[in-house]
């Protein structure tokens, strides 16, 4: 089992998946100073552990398998050793459904959507009031490597080449820039380390975006054409995940949707 932890004594604050997209995206962004560490047993009692780590690969029944032991493993030390957990769950778990409320049932599409299910109703109901678990949308940004959406767009614009739309693009999607993310991730850590209040959030932007709509907001953005083709059999419009979003009690946003990928765009241009 590789957590990939890292820990800000001062702060006392633990990083799971400290090498992954978000967790290194989170420990660059100045809200903490961590250092690498082996083991849970390295932690002072008490303190706040964000749970980004996670095997993601949903057609994999190891993913589900290594998922549940990573999470069952951090909420037994969590119980022992009186620690909060602020859990990164994802808006998977609401299968394809529009306008999703935190209060809403859940379903599992696939291993990793089942594993999260499952993470969210183990630490509610063995930490209760210490655990935050935020429903996390479709995440972008510079260097994000998960999923061929935006690994696409990013080297389309770097590179000044037409964007690609396939079939009608009515995939539907909420969104959360990192940047914006890892202001979140760190404000949920000082509400529950500060017994500010605990509990359910999705976490996006409010604005729900198709394929399509997103690649017309980036060709005008970035000044490039969109290349259309057809697909056969397209279900796109079948392919929706929205949610409505639940703000964290007191955080205000820096970022929308549109200045989201304003600024997404710009550090593109900027690395041309």
């Amino acid at each position: 089992m590789r957590l990939r932890l890292a820990y800000d004594q001062v702060a006392n604050v633990c990083l799971t998946g400290s090498t992954g997209y978000i967790g290194s995206s989170l420990a660059t962004a100045g809200h903490y100073s961590f250092e690498p560490i082996t083991t849970l047993d390295e932690l002072c009692s008490g303190c706040t552990v964000l749970h980004l780590a996670a095997a993601t690969d949903g057609g994999n029944r190891e993913t589900l398998l290594s998922n549940l032991e990573m999470d069952t493993y951090l909420a037994d030390w969590a119980e022992d050793n009186e620690a909060r957990v602020v859990y990164a769950s994802g808006n998977c778990v609401y299968a394809n459904s529009i306008d999703c409320d935190v209060e809403d049932c859940l379903r599992p599409l696939d291993y990793y959507s089942a594993s999260k299910i499952f993470g969210e109703t183990l630490l509610r109901e063995r930490l209760r009031e210490r655990c935050c678990i935020l429903r996390i949308g479709d995440v972008f940004g510079v260097g994000q490597r998960h999923g061929a959406l935006f690994n696409a767009i990013e080297r389309l614009i770097v590179n000044r080449e037409p964007l690609v739309q396939i079939g009608d693009g009515l995939k539907l999607r909420t969104y959360i820039y990192i940047e914006e993310l890892v202001r979140q991730i760190a404000y949920a850590a000082a509400m529950i380390s500060e017994n500010r209040g605990s509990g359910t959030y999705n976490v996006g932007h409010a604005e729900a975006l198709t394929v399509r709509d997103l690649l017309a907001r980036l060709s005008e953005l970035a000044d490039l054409p969109i290349d259309t083709s057809r697909a056969q059999a397209d279900r796109s419009n079948l392919d929706v995940r929205s949610m409505r979003i639940a703000p964290l009690p007191g955080y205000t946003a820096t970022f929308t949707m549109d200045t989201a990928l304003q600024d997404y765009v710009g550090q593109l241009k900027g690395r041309r």
